[in-house]
């Protein structure tokens, strides 16, 4: 895993800033992760302290707007200032036009995919999680088939584990190396990271242009588990990956 590291910053600006999260550490400080004998490495507090001689003082006013799970590499965005943590928070409460837009996709490895007659390689799966109960609101995933066993997902809601379940459970298969879904560990390889990897956000800003920003592989060591689908001098993906990735015409097939 990443030693306490410097994190690499994807993209900075006046109002948000991109980080490339390593497998094992939190995004923000739990209770547990606060309580526990062995010091638990935070992604806001590493931030903080990478950022503390910035001038502009930076390091106080970061705040998470959303989170991936410790098991998960890749982009995690944060607000800058209390006025565009605002206008994120407001657009994934509300969504449409409202606050600043943010897309997020996923790229995800099934362990083995199993493939039945007629489903959609393309398009829209909702479904509520059972184990969540019956007043839960569906889970909303947008998806696409790029290869027989890679993946991409773009979040249409924000639920718990959304992605990792919604492969076990719809698509049949947990994602490489996901041992709490079911998947089998992979022999000699550390059981702090599954192949799932938050691989690219589109941010509008008010009236201007969105920006797409795509996010490599945070570390050369868990490069053997993505390999067939990366550039190892660079970490990030394949260009035909990323054409997927940046791609806005994905079926809306609707899978249940």
């Amino acid at each position: 895993m990443c030693n306490t590291p410097a994190i690499q910053i994807i993209k900075l600006n006046k109002h948000y800033l991109i980080a490339n999260k390593c497998a094992g550490i939190l995004c923000q400080p739990t209770l547990s992760s606060n309580t526990t004998k062995k010091k638990e490495k935070v992604l806001l507090n590493i931030l903080k302290e990478q950022l503390a001689h910035n001038k502009s003082g930076l390091a106080a006013h970061l705040k998470n707007i959303h989170r991936i799970d410790k098991v998960v590499t890749g982009g995690v965005l944060f607000a800058t200032n209390k006025n565009s943590a605002q206008m994120f928070s407001r657009y994934l409460r509300k969504g449409g036009n409202c606050g600043f837009k943010l897309k997020r996709r996923y790229l995800a490895i099934l362990q083995s995919p199993i493939f039945i007659k007629n489903d959609p390689e393309q398009g829209i799966i909702s479904f509520k999680n059972k184990s969540t109960g019956s007043s839960a609101s569906p889970m909303i995933t947008h998806y696409k088939k790029i290869s027989k066993n890679l993946y991409a997902f773009e979040l249409c809601t924000g639920q718990k584990h959304q992605i990792r379940v919604t492969c076990k459970t719809k698509l049949r298969s947990p994602i490489l190396n996901d041992i709490k879904y079911g998947a089998k560990p992979i022999k000699n390889f550390n059981d702090e990271i599954i192949a799932l990897h938050s691989a690219m956000m589109r941010i509008t800003i008010g009236r201007n242009e969105p920006e797409s920003t795509l996010i490599p592989m945070p570390k050369s060591e868990y490069y053997p588990l993505w390999e067939p689908f990366l550039n190892t001098t660079t970490g990030y993906f394949h260009e035909y990956i990323n054409k997927v990735l940046l791609d806005d015409s994905w079926g809306t097939v609707l899978f249940e």
